[in-house]
């Protein structure tokens, strides 16, 4: 279960490069994550890059969904732009 303190501290993470990437002037922004591939936790990170890879192809791309960022092909902030993982 998400709670308020690791919800937080997520919406930090993901908006500090995009606020780095508006002045800059760039139109990618990289997003980089760390979990365990190997191990006891391997199936934790192999649903987790599934969920990002997902997550950033409906950033990216325009999808007839009801969801948020979903039926623009980019980011608000940066319209030209790009995530990639």
């Amino acid at each position: 279960m998400i709670n308020r303190r690791t919800l937080l501290v997520s919406a930090a993470v993901l908006a500090s490069p995009i606020a780095r990437a508006q002045q800059a002037g760039a139109t990618d922004i990289p997003i980089g994550v760390l979990y365990p591939f190997t191990g006891s936790g391997a199936q934790v990170g192999v649903d987790a890059r599934n969920a990002l890879e997902t997550a950033v192809d409906l950033i990216n791309n325009v999808h007839n969904l009801d969801l948020p960022l979903a039926k623009t092909a980019a980011l608000p902030p940066v319209p030209e732009g790009s995530i990639h993982a």
